[in-house]
């Protein structure tokens, strides 16, 4: 049953509960057997996907604004920093993204980065929320790897959200691909079986 191809009635709602079942635990193996099925965004806001191809988004209206970057490459898609070994904040690396209008709920904000640290350094990068003060701090190894960073932010009170994104000490070299700003995904588990 594993090895099964997608079938479009495994999403089908009408289906009989045996055959969801069979497809909501296919689902879960091949997403690495989390215990929780993850919703698409499809629950109460906009969605916003910022690049450096798309740095500015009319409708609902949002911006970014790349701090100090050596590269700024919208036809590849690319915003680069390469960070002096002894770098400590000045002058700040980064990024600021500011959306006009949240997610009626807790809305979710991914990052999508490709960095490394120097040898023998952990290096870190900041997420920061500002609305909330929500922060998230990830640590870059010596690799050169892609990272995800998420941030969650609570239910708005003002809509406008700012965000921003810190190299900090230990960075070598950080290229931006994404930030996106959308509904928080809600977790249903455990999946029984």
């Amino acid at each position: 049953m594993a090895d099964r191809e997608h079938d479009d009635a495994d999403d089908d709602p009408t289906a009989p509960p045996r055959r969801r079942l069979e497809a909501l635990r296919a689902a879960r193996g091949a997403a690495g057997g989390r215990t929780g099925i993850l919703l698409p965004p499809v629950f109460g806001g906009p969605t916003y996907r910022l690049t450096a191809r798309q740095p500015y988004q009319a409708s609902p209206e949002a911006y970014l604004v790349a701090w100090n970057a050596q590269v700024f490459l919208p036809f590849d898609d690319t915003i680069s920093w390469e960070v002096d070994h002894d770098h400590r904040g000045s002058p700040l690396l980064g990024l600021d993204a500011v959306f006009a209008d949240t997610p009626d709920g807790p809305a979710t904000v991914t990052i999508e980065i490709v960095a490394r640290s120097w040898p023998g350094v952990t290096g870190h990068v900041t997420a920061i929320g500002f609305r909330d003060a929500v922060t998230v701090r990830a640590a870059i190894s010596q690799t050169l790897a892609p990272h995800t960073i998420e941030l969650t932010v609570p239910p708005p009170g003002p809509r406008e959200l700012e965000v921003a994104m810190v190299i900090e000490h230990g960075v070598r070299d950080l290229t931006f691909r994404s930030l996106t700003l959308g509904p928080a995904r809600p977790v249903i588990g455990p999946v029984l079986g």
